[in-house]
């Protein structure tokens, strides 16, 4: 009997505590939006690698309930001059893809439709 209700305990306690992932729809119900990254002033932390920049990104937006995959980093032209004011842009754009229905959530955040 104590086995059945220590089962039981451990199966609610698991089951409250799980993982709850979004699911994305179909890549034809997904729109692409691009991300103007700027020296320092954007909102989520800049990593040491694009890789962990993303991930920053990702959290960022997935914290405000935005769904957002397929991401990358556009790197800048090598020959782009450009000023090291915190809220100039850095020449790099992050892309990425979005359901159409999050899009005016992530608007809020300076990203826009790309083509």
């Amino acid at each position: 009997m104590k086995a059945y209700l220590g089962a039981i305990i451990l199966l609610l306690t698991v089951g409250a505590f799980q993982c709850r992932k979004s699911v994305m729809p179909e890549d034809s119900q997904l729109i692409h939006v691009a991300y103007n990254e700027t020296q320092c002033a954007d909102p989520w932390q800049r990593g040491a690698s694009d890789e962990e920049t993303l991930r920053h990104v990702e959290h960022f937006l997935r914290e405000r309930g935005i769904r957002f995959s397929g991401s990358s980093i556009v790197p800048a032209p090598a020959n782009l001059i450009v000023c090291l004011a915190c809220n100039c842009p850095s020449g790099r754009i992050i892309i990425g893809k979005i359901p159409v229905e999050d899009r005016p959530k992530i608007e809020q955040y300076g990203f826009s439709i790309h083509q």
